[in-house]
């Protein structure tokens, strides 16, 4: 083990002299013979032998003379390009082993730094036969010939390019056939009562929807709104678009029709992050009120709930919430597929251990069945220092795939190794983690992304992106049987997430009848057809969108509350397997009046940020709220408003102005701390949480990341958060650079005015960022 790794580092942290080439060469050779031998002595008697050769190798696959990625090029696209630059491949045959092409071009992503230099990318594009399709703020999705790609790369402005991986779904009048999670989460009573999603509208984003059509007047509605793909950022109304893939999302459609007849349907097949956030922002236009999503994305971010990436799912999920939308997201079928611990190496060779002898993953491949699998640990994002190497060998120990991104601090760098492999011949394979440079980890988390069982699992710290996400407005869905709703799912993800929070939210039931599905086994040998996560998502989507009928001014975060109120507990709630425990509805007769909520939010088309239109003069008129009586123990005030928190349980009370929502603050208890801005409000929860509310023009609602902090403070139209950590993170309107933090771990406390923020350093300086700057000091 220690010939492979000082040859690894070799590889990847020097500058190639020929000499070295040629002594690396002698050592590869040597690594060939002795590191199968020694990755079998440490492999289990009962693995069965994969006929030879398994694989045939990429050029110096793993060995010494692997070349580090060029220009800003992720490890996945750089092998590739070097297999057509050395003649291994034809550039139409190295696209086709790409995860997402078209047309003989790699679909990719481009993350720039947002300088103003996105036309002049796309311009190079285009005049060299490439087809960039999506462009945001500070990156461009594309399709790319790959002898374009290096060249590419290299443009500036450009910080990383990154191979398009596209998600998998979750798979493991109400037509003849009705699904068992009606009446087991009791949406027939509702539906008896007159609850059966009238005037709701409900947004299905999947992968595939083969087959709708045949289904729509029988088992769906008649008439279905769609926005559909057939490649990156082409979109159309035409449902044949969507009838790709698979009929995943078909499946989903007739539960959601079962469970919520009346609500009009939705539908769209984004295939990359650019065009989900097209497809919610349509969504918000639509007037949708409940997204059913049961697919999982790669990870994008370091698994606290948020992305540094403005087009990651998850600030879609917080783009839909802004927007009035609850998401419901499944959890993932992922519990026997991660492998989630702490870094180990009990014997300091740098390769991680899995347990206490064993430093390979085992993991059965199907012959022509693309396999990916991705490695994330404990680092910042972007910025990691820490460097580990993914892995993947035969079964005579040669190394047949491999990731190998840099990780050296700089501002294209994170914590994140991805490869897909399509092997040649069935049998088993087994995954390594090398720990290259810099600190070890704390964690470490390993993932199939596509399916298949690690023989190391860990069940826990499994939750799919972006049911991660740390938004109150999402409620991240687990599975249980219909017929055992005490019993969850083996496959169920669950928590917690990396950053300790406790996932899933909820629990639905799955295997529910679909007439687009034929009946399969189950374990426990009940009846079933749609199995997952994602059917126990569509049932609780569809009983949030009843919930939503029954209660019209509810806000996102307060359907999601609802549900999780009048969930059976399974266990203390909530916990990492149940959550708040499985969903039922209570009986329609025992419906308890909504909660006082002073403002229902309005959808603007082309806009994701709501306005908020009061829905009462409350007593006091003028459209102010009274101010409460009660014991506080904080208080902050705005221009036109003000908002408290109570001693006896940490719940928020707010009076004055509510004309943005400000006067509306989240539902439950346990807060700390709250700062006030012109029209928005911001507090701390328990763990470091932190919600805002009210107005959102800037983003100043907004904070990207949701927990992990110990003081907050509001400006004008900005907020700044102090983190556990000594780090400072701003959000909102940031004309003047107040939304701008320094870097740096070194701050004790924080203070946001209009256009300015200050900080305390442990030192004793004050840092001040915005319209007045600079560091000063005794």
């Amino acid at each position: 083990m220690r010939i492979i790794h000082s040859i690894h580092i070799g590889s990847k942290r020097t500058v190639a002299t020929l000499a070295a080439a040629l002594a690396a060469l002698l050592l590869f050779g040597l690594l060939t013979i002795a590191g199968s031998a020694g990755a079998q002595s440490q492999r289990q008697s009962a693995d069965t032998p994969t006929p030879a050769p398994t694989h045939t190798p990429m050029p110096d696959l793993g060995g010494a003379n692997a070349s580090k990625p060029q220009g800003t090029l992720d490890s996945m696209l750089s092998q590739l390009v070097e297999t057509v630059e050395r003649g291994f491949m034809t550039t139409h045959s190295a696209a086709a082993d790409a995860p997402l092409h078209h047309n003989g071009a790699i679909a990719v992503t481009f993350y720039t730094d947002g300088g103003g230099n996105n036309a002049a990318i796309a311009r190079f594009l285009r005049q060299n036969g490439g087809d960039p399709r999506n462009i945001g703020a500070d990156y461009i999705e594309a399709y790319v010939p790959i002898d374009l790609l290096a060249a590419a790369s290299r443009q500036p402005g450009v910080i990383r390019v990154r191979a398009i991986i596209p998600p998998q779904p979750a798979q493991a009048g109400q037509g003849s056939v009705v699904s068992q999670g009606v009446s087991v989460h009791n949406a027939d009573a509702w539906h008896a009562a007159g609850y059966r999603g009238a005037g709701v509208s409900i947004g299905i984003i999947d992968p595939g929807f083969m087959g709708l059509s045949d289904l729509m007047g029988i088992e769906a509605p008649a008439a279905i709104t769609a926005r559909c793909y057939r490649s990156i950022g082409s979109a159309s109304a035409d449902i044949a678009d969507c009838e790709i893939g698979s009929s995943h999302g078909t499946a989903l459609v007739e539960t959601l029709t079962d469970v919520a007849p009346d609500a009009a349907l939705y539908i769209s097949n984004p295939g990359s992050f650019g065009d989900l956030r097209a497809s919610v922002d349509w969504m918000v236009e639509q007037g949708v009120d409940v997204i059913n999503y049961a697919a999982g994305w790669t990870w994008d971010g370091p698994g606290d709930g948020a992305s540094p990436f403005v087009d990651s799912p998850l600030k879609s999920v917080d783009a839909a919430v802004d927007g009035g939308i609850m998401w419901a997201s499944s959890a993932g079928n992922n519990a026997m597929r991660t492998w989630y611990s702490q870094f180990s190496n009990p014997d300091s060779d740098d390769w991680l251990n899995f347990n206490e002898y064993d430093e390979r993953n085992d993991v059965y491949l199907e012959a022509g069945k693309r396999f990916i699998v991705q490695l994330r640990w404990e680092d910042r994002w972007p910025y990691a220092s820490r460097d580990l190497d993914l892995y993947m060998f035969d079964y005579w120990g040669r190394p047949v795939a491999r990731s190998q991104n840099f990780q050296l601090g700089h501002r294209a760098h994170t914590p994140y190794e991805v490869f897909v492999f399509t092997p040649r011949y069935s049998g088993t394979y087994s995954l390594g983690i090398t720990h290259v440079l810099g600190d070890a980890p704390g964690w470490v988390q390993l993932q199939a992304f596509t399916g298949q069982t690690l023989q190391y699992h860990t069940l826990n710290g499994s939750i799919a992106n972006p049911a991660e996400s740390a938004n109150p407005g999402l409620l991240a869905v687990g599975a249980a049987h219909w017929a055992d709703t005490n019993t969850i799912e083996p496959f169920s993800s669950r928590g917690p997430a990396p950053d300790g929070r406790s996932k899933p939210e909820i629990v639905g039931a799955d295997c529910g009848a679909a007439a687009s599905r034929n009946e399969i086994e189950h374990p426990i040998g009940q009846r079933c057809w749609v199995m997952g996560t994602s059917q126990a998502t569509a049932h609780v989507a569809g009983l949030a969108a009843l919930v939503r009928q029954a209660f019209p001014a509810y806000t996102p975060q307060q359907t999601a509350d609802y549900l999780k109120r009048t969930a059976e507990a399974r266990g203390n709630a909530p916990n990492n397997t149940w959550g708040y425990g499985f969903a039922k509805l209570p009986d329609p007769s025992d419906l308890a009046p909504p909660p006082a909520v002073t403002a229902t939010p309005t959808r603007i088309a082309g806009s994701a940020t709501p306005t908020a239109t009061p829905s009462a003069t409350p007593e006091g008129g003028g459209g102010t709220q009274p101010t409460p009586s009660a014991g506080f123990t904080a208080v902050s005030n705005g221009p036109s408003h003000a908002c408290g928190i109570r001693r006896v349980d940490g719940t928020i009370a707010c009076w004055g102005s509510n004309s943005f929502g400000q006067g509306a603050p989240p539902s439950g208890g346990g807060f700390t701390a709250i700062s006030s801005g012109d029209a928005h409000t911001c507090a701390l929860g328990g763990g470091g949480a932190i919600s805002c509310w009210g107005s959102n023009a800037f983003g100043q609602a907004t904070p990207p990341i949701s927990s992990g902090f110990s003081a907050i403070s509001s400006g004008a139209n900005h907020t700044c958060a102090l983190h556990t950590n000594g780090a400072i993170s701003c959000w909102g309107n940031s004309a003047y650079g107040q939304a701008t933090a320094p870097s740096g771990n070194n701050f004790t406390s924080v203070s946001s005015s209009d256009s300015n923020t200050c900080a305390l350093r442990n030192d004793g300086a004050v840092v001040c960022w915005g319209s007045v700057s600079g560091a000063f000091t005794n």
